[in-house]
């Protein structure tokens, strides 16, 4: 197993002690024969484009030395001073950098390619006094320069110099000068690399990390050719090429020829011309290499034997791909990043995986940590953390960017998802961190955001990485919410890119097709940083203090609707979750990571039962009580639930998919139930038995006032990243799959909800009361149920719905808001002789959800119920669930209210494609209140959510000028039931079992009596069936009998011969509407 301080299996490495960089280098580059030959002495390096121009040990450690006399004597360097290195790959970038460290000075290495905004940050940045450069790149440099306010000295690397300048020639000494040691803890180079957020920033790599990454790196790989010769591709810039091409290579005995720009004609005409056997190159290379005629390759590259690859992963086809075209060929990858200088795995040339980025090299140790930062096994996957003696100092000026980076234990958190295998090699699976890889450059979407925005032409963007599928290669892509009158012109869209292009170096250039966003208009609101018990006690207190200034009584927040009297007031709930968090650690074994199933109807306990277990750090998941034991026994072993809360109703349910589980544990089913609970008290709660031992016990039972390890969730990627919710939604395929929703996509969608319905509820004081009427267990329930309190509004919770008894309840309890399904509210319409009895005047406002509601419906509810204003709502339990709300002030006819703050939306089509506005197509939408995933299912995820991070929601719909969502149709066939989704599949798998039905599909009908979508079976029954009608009516009896109400085949059954499909096998179910009437 991989454990926390797991070190490479590999002997440890020993760098020598007391030697700086430049001294380490010649000692080692000297021990190489073949560069020691004093009649002929293989160069160091050649000039691709001059061959003339070679270096060899001797001239590089010459000319190393007499710059470094030049610089200090006459360029004023010292001790601790930073020296820019602005330039493209050149045989005088190692003896320049060496001359630098010799004198106890830094290099902050800089990209040639940078714009003069771009190079004067890291000059300020890094406050670096002198900027070593080419004549082509002195304009670029000195435009920089200008910008700062200190005076830079600019050195050219070029024996051709531009007018007032002057020549790192020029000053090449002879004199003596003071060689500094500062240690091996001094920085010796720093490279620049991009976060997530903001510009670039420095990584401060020593002496001593620089050496240890060459020792690391020359431990697992040697040359074994006669004349090894590599073609140098990787800029020297980079920390790749930089450890690489500079150190590795020369201390390993291979000759570099180095070329200022890579261009692959010339790539492949040094590698002939020189015999090449080693290079070091990056994915988007080798895959341009593979699209090369054969013979091409065979010609230029059979001397290769070689190839290390870094900077991303390659794919194990791509490998193959090469090797297959260049048998002697081996290709090895490696994996590492700025901040470790940078190797942290490479493939041994003897052991090698073409699906890992590398085993772990010498003196590296590693861990993998989930979510939550606990420390994971082999072949678990999470983020990867390394520790090492080539880990950066830190980043440079940025305390708080090195702290998250760099754990107390000195781990660094790089940010990568992946697993380790039981030979500890790498394997990469995801990218946590939002950066941008293109070619191997880093790019930060924030940095690309940040000039957009200054940009007058665009109000609001995004930048995200998409795959280009020609470069092969992750291109930057820029969503773009355009200011002024014409918010969907690509005219002014390509200008905005155009513009920002021109301020950026070109790897960051936004390549792939921009798309206009849509972004609500309403101003986004700030997501609290804290877990959702915190917060939502926190707010609460802040109302209930201000409802006592007057000396009053507190006022219950919770009313049970049948029995007043059991109810409970906010310092109640919070001292029984607290006393229930207590009991679930101390009595029953919860512990942080754990999931609970919820299988509760409502109940004035049930916030008390999910903040109990939020407080613990575990996680719920919520169950239909009217669910079957084999669909309870799907939820509880998908989600791997180890204890269930529920009623002392639901227990012989429960026992059942106990039971079930049981029989499925043979097959390899990895699932415990440590116990069951009930909420009834304890006189009520019954046994099930295990043995002797009693598994079911009273919640009340277990309540506690020992102290517990409360888990408080401050910083934003613990938030993110923590599961609170595990809720099932049907998908079009299969079973119900879970949705894990994290405390900040529930934080973040009450205070959506809330900025929406605040007008409505204008009230801090508990005066206004909401009679709650949809489970809890569902997304729409459970959101509301935390949102309506904190804008100001007492709980009546109703255990299970009835109109009339609903009509009592307002009337008893002056409600004056509650939230309805469509069918309700029809019934209502029908029913309002009956409510007419009642005396409804305190009923002001219903929020409707699940399905959407016809303008003709909202008006005759309006007509027959004076003073009732409907404000109709629109999500998905994947968006936790809330994405539109009508507010009390706007309203739009058939739209399904205003997108919430801080979502944003694109409309496309059948091809991907963003359309504008009023045009209709699938909504997609994105927001922090955006699911995590799908639980366990990372292929449903990758469908459901595309790689900007929009939830494509399979509704049809459209978005006008003002952002009401219009939902027009469904690309989905999920059927709704009054507002329950049932997905079609599930029910077709059932049907299959039974041995009377041969084939047979699903669809949903809509019945005008019930106002509502109902499932309908087409049956082709087999041969075996003599009576028809009979045996589909025995059939579907059958069939009632598994599943939950909701889901029964309340539209009947039609008879057919044939199940109508696609060439695919795909059922077209819209064939199915033309067969005769159901039975």
């Amino acid at each position: 197993m991989v454990y926390a301080g797991t070190k490479s299996s590999l002997p440890d490495i020993i760098p020598p002690k007391e030697l700086d960089l430049s001294s380490f280098f010649f000692s080692r580059a000297r021990q190489n024969p073949a560069f020691n030959d004093s009649q002929a002495p293989r160069p160091l390096y050649i000039d691709g484009d001059d061959p003339s121009v070679t270096l060899t040990l001797d001239t590089a450690e010459s000319l190393a030395t007499k710059l470094a006399s030049g610089l200090y004597h006459a360029a004023g360097v010292r001790p601790g001073h930073v020296v820019a290195i602005v330039m493209p790959n050149s045989v005088y970038y190692l003896p320049i950098t060496l001359a630098v460290l010799a004198l106890g000075a830094t290099c902050t290495l800089a990209n040639p390619a940078y714009t003069p905004r771009e190079l004067s940050h890291q000059l300020s940045d890094s406050q670096a006094r002198v900027v070593i450069t080419t004549a082509t790149l002195h304009p670029l440099v000195a435009e920089a320069a200008a910008t700062l306010a200190a005076d830079i000295d600019i050195l050219l690397a070029d024996t051709d110099r531009a007018p007032n300048t002057r020549s790192v020639f020029d000053l090449l000494s002879s004199r003596s000068f003071p060689r500094q040691n500062l240690g091996q803890l001094a920085p010796a180079f720093i490279p620049y690399s991009s976060g997530t957020t903001g510009l670039p920033k420095g990584v401060r790599l020593s002496h001593d990390n620089i050496i240890a990454n060459i020792l690391q790196i020359t431990a697992v790989h040697q040359t074994n050719a006669q004349h090894p010769t590599n073609i140098a591709v990787l800029p020297m810039f980079h920390s790749f090429g930089l450890v690489f091409l500079c150190f590795v290579m020369p201390i390993s005995g291979v000759t570099t020829v180095v070329s200022p720009k890579f261009d692959i004609a010339q790539f492949l005409s040094l590698a002939h011309r020189y015999q090449a056997t080693e290079t070091m190159l990056v994915p988007p290379i080798i895959n341009a290499l593979t699209k090369l005629p054969p013979k091409t390759l065979t010609n230029s590259l059979q001397s290769l034997r070689w190839v290390v690859v870094g900077a991303a992963p390659l794919s194990a086809d791509s490998i193959a791909a090469l090797e297959s075209l260049l048998p002697e060929l081996t290709i090895l990858q490696g994996y590492g990043l700025t901040e470790s200088s940078p190797a942290i795995s490479l493939n041994p040339p003897t052991a090698s995986k073409k699906a890992s980025v590398g085993r772990l090299i010498p003196s590296i140790e590693a861990k993998v940590i989930d979510d939550i930062g606990r420390v994971l096994g082999e072949e678990e996957i999470g983020e990867l953390c390394f520790r090492g003696p080539n880990i950066m100092l830190g980043y440079l000026n940025n305390e708080d960017a090195t702290r998250n980076a760099i754990d107390d234990d000195g781990y660094l958190h790089t940010g990568d998802v992946g697993f380790i295998d039981a030979q500890q090699h790498i394997y990469l699976t995801d990218r946590k961190k939002e950066l941008i890889k293109f070619n191997g450059y880093q790019v930060a979407p924030a940095e690309l955001e940040g000039i957009l925005l200054q940009h007058p032409g665009v109000s609001d963007c995004a930048v995200k990485g998409v795959f280009d599928t020609q470069r092969q290669t992750e291109v930057p892509k820029a969503y773009l919410v355009l200011a002024g009158s014409e918010p969907n012109d690509p005219a002014i869209a390509q200008q905005v890119v155009d513009w920002a292009n021109g301020q950026v170096a070109h790897y960051k250039q936004l390549r792939a097709m921009t798309r206009t966003v849509l972004k609500s208009r309403l101003p986004n609101v700030d997501v609290p940083l804290q877990d959702l018990p915190t917060f939502f006690f926190g707010r609460m207190r802040q109302i209930t203090t201000a409802s006592r200034l007057d000396g009053s009584p507190p006022r219950p927040l919770l009313v049970d609707g049948d029995t007043p009297s059991l109810s409970l007031t906010l310092d109640e709930l919070e001292t029984l979750s607290i006393q229930l968090a207590s009991g679930l650690y101390h009595a029953v074994g919860v512990r942080q990571g754990d999931i609970v199933a919820i299988v509760l109807p409502n109940t004035v306990h049930y916030l008390a039962v999910t903040m109990a277990v939020l407080m613990l750090g575990a996680s719920c998941t919520l169950a239909n009580p009217a669910y079957t034991a084999s669909e309870l026994s799907h939820q509880i072993s998908d989600s791997n639930a180890r204890f269930v809360i529920t009623t002392r109703t639901s227990v012989p349910v429960i026992a059942d998919a106990i039971a079930l589980l049981a029989k499925l544990a043979p097959r390899g089913l990895d699932q415990t139930l440590s116990n069951v609970l009930c909420i009834d008290r304890p006189a009520d709660s019954p046994m099930i038995s295990d043995s002797d031992k009693p598994l079911v016990r009273s919640i009340f039972e277990v309540q506690s006032s020992r102290s517990f390890p409360r888990i408080f969730l401050k910083d934003i990627a613990h938030l993110r990243a923590t599961p609170a919710f595990v809720c099932y939604s049907s998908g079009t395929t299969g079973l119900p799959k879970g949705v894990v929703l994290s405390h900040y996509n529930i934080v973040a969608n009450i205070m959506q909800i809330g900025y929406a319905i605040r007008p409505m509820t204008s009230s801090k004081q508990l005066t206004r009361t909401t009679l709650v009427v949809l489970p809890i267990f569902h997304s729409f329930g459970l959101i509301l149920t935390h949102s309506l309190p904190i804008e100001g509004s007492r709980l009546i919770i109703m255990r299970a719905f009835d109109l009339v008894r609903f009509f009592e309840l307002v009337e008893k309890h002056k409600v004056t808001e509650t939230m309805l399904v469509p069918p309700i509210l029809n019934a209502m319409v029908k029913l309002s002789e009956t409510a007419a009895r009642h005396d409804l005047s305190s009923l002001q406002w219903i929020i409707s959800g699940a399905a959407p509601l016809g303008p003709n419906t909202a008006r005759s509810l309006e007509q027959a119920y004076s003073g009732v204003r409907i404000m109709q709502g629109y999500g998905l339990t994947e968006s936790s669930p809330g994405i539109s709300l009508t507010m009390p002030k706007a309203n739009r006819a058939g739209s399904s209210g205003q997108l919430l703050p801080n979502v944003q939306v694109k409309v496309i089509d059948d091809n991907g494609q963003a359309l504008g506005e009023g045009k209709v197509g699938e909504l997609c939408f994105r927001g922090p209140n955006i699911m995590l995933e799908y639980l366990n299912n990372k292929e449903a995820t990758r469908a459901a959510i595309d790689a900007d991070g929009f939830l494509h929601t399979g509704d049809i719909g459209f978005v006008d000028s003002r952002r009401f969502v219009f939902v027009t149709d469904r690309k989905k066939e999920l059927i709704k039931f009054n507002g329950f989704q049932v997905a079609p599949a599930e029910l077709e798998g059932i049907l299959l079992q039974h041995p009377l039905v041969r084939d047979c599909a699903v669809t949903g009908v809509f019945d005008p009596l019930r106002q509502t979508e109902v499932p309908r079976a087409y049956l082709v029954l087999s041969d075996g069936a003599l009576n028809t009608d009979e045996a589909a009516k025995t059939i579907v009896g059958w069939m009632n009998g598994q599943v939950a109400y909701y889901k029964q085949l309340r539209g009947g059954y039609v008879l057919v011969s044939a199940i109508p499909k696609s060439a695919s096998g795909k059922i077209l179910r819209r064939a199915l509407c033309s067969t005769p009437t159901a039975c």
